[in-house]
């Protein structure tokens, strides 16, 4: 066995070596140096300089911008933080997030303050980043526009968001594992898109705020939303949380729209608060054969409720109406189910009752046809006098599956003087006079709805006219001559108003000379002379 172990460890020196000096021969490869960051900041921040570590608080001065570039990483050491005087663009990617975090080998919520923004800073946006680790991830105090999306902020001690007297925008982002997701304080907050889960606490806590949430998520919270003298609109979103879903206090007024929430987890603190669950209600009126009808009047009654009317725009909708559930107070609730919906329309009626338990979209269908052929003649042309021309309605359109055997197609012919008629989806006619012409095509379908449309053909004239000319036999030196052309014929009524005559006189010596005359004159007169 000694032995054998010598043998394998000599074999294996060579090889050693031969390694130790392939490694020697590479380029080092030392991680890239941090840059070291504090005090009054503006510029550029890009991955090349990377880590960037903060050894005291970063301060964005008035009027100065911060840019950070896709790939950086930010770190703090306790207690310091980013504060935003000017104005700070955070624009990293979906796989380059720019990160704010601890410096700390082992992390802890608090590690470090956060980031700031006063009220002097505007336009701020963080776009594709990573807050964690901070006493509050982001903290607005009168900052006018915050705007934060594609981003997280997570494992905050205090709050995620924090808000005092300012404005901010949250979109497409996540809110979770903070002590509170959203705090605000008389400040404005719009969030879309979004989650709020996994906080200790409240997912969003309003003092004195207003709030609009749009398709967000706020679950897994230990309680879900918290108000004081607050207004919420909460728009197709949903709410669920271990403890309160709701609760509502000092004055507070909430505002449910298309959102889901567990109705026992509401708790009031007081007498004036309200909670008022509302839903979109979307309603068609729509025809036998499924055609919306247009200018349709809708009735919506609800118990409790005054009864509205509203009419249907011209696909036959009523959309996003705002519809009550119920209004809920600590005393109690009122439902405002079941809502009667109603439409008539020349005579027909049709009615639906619902429960508004969440957004819902209602069909009342008559049973009629009220909506009126599309009618189409053609296009205008130009066709020869005296020839078979075919007008061909199979373009006019109906919602009725059976129009073209059921309907009614009538052509009306405007001739000089009259009209003439004919019946069926394709007709035929022959022009025999020159000239314009319209054609009016009526479509009209089994239920009596009809349309019409009109199209103009331009007859052409192939026919020469009949030459006729009354001239006198004989005159004498110096006599005035009078040649009449007044019986002359053409099929154009037009043709002695648009006509030309032209004369042709010879003297008899083999000279001859023209006289024209265009449109209405049709005489000529000729003296003889010496």
């Amino acid at each position: 066995m000694g032995l054998r172990r010598m043998r394998y460890i000599q074999l294996a020196l060579p090889a050693l070596l031969l390694l130790a000096t392939m490694l020697c021969a590479l380029p080092s490869m030392k991680a890239q140096e941090p840059t070291y960051v504090g005090g009054p900041v503006y510029g550029v921040w890009d991955a090349e300089g990377s880590p960037y570590i903060a050894l005291e608080t970063v301060v964005v001065p008035v009027d100065e911008i911060l840019t950070i570039h896709a790939g950086v990483e930010v770190r703090f050491n306790e207690p310091f933080g980013l504060v935003v005087h000017g104005n700070l663009v955070v624009d990293g990617t979906e796989g380059e997030p720019v990160v704010f975090t601890s410096n700390a080998t082992d992390k802890f919520p608090g590690d470090w303050h956060g980031i700031t923004i006063t009220e002097t800073s505007h336009e701020n946006l963080i776009e594709y980043a990573r807050i964690e680790y901070a006493a509050r991830g982001v903290y607005g105090v009168e900052a006018r526009s915050v705007t934060i999306r594609h981003s997280e902020i997570s494992n905050s001690s205090l709050r995620g968001v924090d808000l005092l007297s300012s404005s901010v925008t949250i979109e497409h982002s996540r809110l979770m594992r903070n002590n509170v997701g959203i705090v605000a304080d008389s400040s404005e907050i719009n969030v879309r898109w979004s989650e709020v889960v996994l906080n200790n606490d409240y997912g969003l806590a309003l003092w004195h705020s207003g709030a609009h949430i749009e398709s967000t998520i706020i679950s897994e919270n230990f309680n879900g939303i918290f108000l004081i003298g607050s207004t919420l609109g909460l728009f197709n979103s949903t709410i669920i949380s271990e403890n309160y879903a709701l609760n509502l206090t000092d004055v507070s007024s909430a505002i449910s729209l298309n959102s889901h929430f567990n109705k026992e987890r509401v708790v009031f603190d007081d007498l004036p608060s309200t909670l008022m669950i509302e839903w979109f209600l979307d309603v068609r009126v729509q025809d036998m054969h499924s055609s919306g009808v247009p200018e349709a009047s809708v009735r919506v009654k609800g118990t409790h409720l005054e009864e509205m009317t509203f009419f249907t725009n011209e696909e036959g909708w009523i959309e996003t109406l705002v519809v009550k559930e119920i209004t809920m107070t600590s005393l109690g609730e009122e439902s405002y189910n079941p809502y009667q919906l109603s439409t008539s329309e020349r005579g027909f009626e049709a009615s639906e009752e619902l429960n508004m338990t969440e957004s819902t979209v209602v069909y009342l269908r008559l049973i009629a046809d009220l909506v009126a052929p599309s009618a189409y003649a053609g296009q205008d042309m130009t066709v020869d006098e005296d020839t078979t021309v075919q007008f061909d309605a199979s373009q006019s359109e109906d919602n009725d599956p059976d129009f073209f055997a059921t309907g009614i197609f009538t052509w009306i012919f405007y001739d000089y003087g009259g009209s003439t008629e004919a019946e069926g989806l394709e007709v035929s006619k022959v022009f025999l006079t020159p000239g314009t012409y319209t054609v009016r095509l009526r479509v009209e379908d089994a239920f009596g709805n009809w349309n019409e449309d009109h199209m103009m053909v331009a007859v052409r004239d192939t026919t020469d006219p009949i030459a006729n000319a009354s001239v006198p036999a004989s005159i004498q030196l110096g006599e005035t001559a009078t040649m009449d052309a007044t019986s002359s014929d053409d099929n154009d009524p037009d043709f002695f108003d648009s006509g030309n005559y032209t004369w042709r006189f010879n003297d008899g010596a083999g000279r001859s000379f023209f006289t024209e005359r265009w449109s209405i004159i049709n005489l000529c007169t000729l003296a003889l002379t010496q």
